[in-house]
Order: C-alpha cells, then sequence, then structure tokens
C-alpha cells in the first residue's frame, strides 16, 4: 500500500525584511507573494489526490509574516483539523494575530551579539527573542533554530538562554547541496557529500510535500535548483540505487 504524504509545506512567499547570507531565497527572481486563490488551489488538488494533511507548515524561501493572507490560510489549516506550523525570524508587529491559529512557531536566532547578527543578515535579535517568549507565554509550541558550525560561543549562549526559558532547540547544520552552496560565503561553505547512493527516508516514506512558490510539486522542501528536478516519481524510482539524482546531490537527509 503506498503510504500517502501528511506533512505538507507552502512556500507563501519568497519575500524577505533580511538578507541572512545563508538564504537561498534572496537569489531567487521576481521575488512575491502567493495568492490565497492560489493557496487554496492547490490544497484542493492535495486534498483530491492524498486527503487531509496531519500538518501544515506555511513557510519556505522568505518571511511568512509578508504575505497579508498567511492568517487566512493558517486559519484553513486550522478547519481541517491539521497541526499548523511556521517560522518567522519576529518582525511582525502584531505577534498576537498567531495565537489560536498557529500550533507551533520556529524563530531563528544565529546570536545574541547585534553586530554579529546583523553581519549575517540577521537583525532585531532582542525583538525576535521577545517574540519567542511571547508565543510560548501563550501557549504556542516555540523552537529556536539556530544554523550550527559558524560560532559555537553562540551556539552555546543560545542553549543556555533556550533552557533557562524552557524553550524548544533545533540545531540546523548549513545544507550542503550544491543549490544551497552557491549562495555561501566562502568561510561558510560546507564540504560537499558523496554523491553516490540514494536512500532519502522522505522520499522513500513520501511524508512530505512541499509545494513551491510557483505552485510545484516537491518531496521536500531542500529542492531549490529545479531545473534539476524531473518529478517526485522519478526520486521514488531512484531509491535504493547506487546513481543519486542530481537535485539531491550533496542533502544532508539522504
Amino acid at each position: 500500500m503506498q503510504l500517502k504524504p501528511y506533512y505538507v509545506q507552502v512556500e507563501v512567499t519568497t519575500r524577505c525584511n533580511f538578507n541572512c547570507v545563508f538564504c537561498v531565497g534572496r537569489s531567487y527572481p521576481n521575488q512575491r507573494d502567493m495568492s490565497l486563490d492560489t493557496f487554496m488551489q492547490l490544497m484542493d488538488k492535495h486534498i483530491a489526490q492524498y486527503g487531509n494533511p496531519t500538518t501544515l507548515f506555511l513557510q519556505g524561501e522568505g518571511e511568512p509574516s509578508l504575505n497579508k493572507d498567511l492568517f487566512k490560510m493558517a486559519a484553513w489549516g486550522k478547519s481541517i483539523g491539521a497541526k499548523v506550523c511556521t517560522v518567522t525570524n519576529g518582525t511582525y508587529k502584531h505577534p498576537e494575530r498567531f495565537i489560536g491559529l498557529f500550533d507551533e512557531i520556529g524563530l531563528s536566532i544565529e546570536t545574541f551579539d547585534e553586530a554579529k547578527a546583523n553581519a549575517l543578515g540577521r537583525h532585531n535579535v532582542q525583538a525576535t527573542a521577545e517574540q519567542a517568549l511571547f508565543f510560548k507565554a501563550n501557549g504556542i509550541t516555540t523552537i529556536i533554530n539556530h544554523v550550527t558550525g559558524i560560532d559555537d560561543a553562540a551556539t552555546a549562549e543560545i542553549l543556555a538562554w533556550c533552557r533557562k526559558h524552557k524553550l524548544l532547540y533545533k540545531g540546523i547544520p548549513l545544507v550542503s547541496k550544491l543549490d544551497y552552496v552557491v549562495v555561501y560565503p566562502a568561510m561558510l561553505k560546507p564540504k560537499i557529500r558523496n554523491p553516490e547512493g540514494f536512500n532519502c527516508v522522505h522520499v522513500k516514506n513520501n511524508s512530505w510535500r512541499f509545494y513551491s512558490i510557483d505552485g510545484i510539486e516537491l518531496p521536500c522542501c531542500q529542492i531549490k535548483d529545479l531545473t534539476k528536478f524531473v518529478s517526485v516519481e522519478h526520486l521514488q524510482q531512484a531509491i535504493g540505487g547506487d546513481v543519486r539524482p542530481q537535485c539531491c546531490i550533496g542533502c544532508n537527509f539522504s
């Protein structure tokens, strides 16, 4: 029996008010928001093919709160009984609007040092930290996302801060896929993994669907260079083989 994807992630915008040095999205041309109509068409198509998702992530290569329809999309997710999640940089001026619509929110913090944060393209660090505490205080599962391998002292400080405030912590290594590495400054470039073999857990379990800003259906959110992507079925057929599909070379998950 073919498993149906139960995690759905939608790239609701590629726009952002930050300029993080490790973000692929800042190099995208024609940065824009997904319309509510497009979102609903994608979800109608997904449900017709796979059924209701159990978890809906509203996030991609941009800051989700810049999309004026984000909260309508979240309300739709709640209406079908899905767990609704997002990742934000904590700059939205009315965080109370997230309450009751989002079950889980990730906030990205690389360092509490304002100068270092600005150099990385992360800004307004204290406001982000305050918003994380606000979400936790209002019953939202709150996760601090932190890119590891950049500043070990900052990592230790953030871990201690998360323990102090009982916040969940998620360390995220720099992605070594070719379509990510091209945007990294030289000092941040990770080592490219062996391109041989393919056994991606997401493709193998058929557990995830990511819909890009263009509405393209992908098996995960890690594929950014769509010129090397053929189809979900093509990746499923490659599972267990000796040749890794081009769009998955260097991926941390396979």
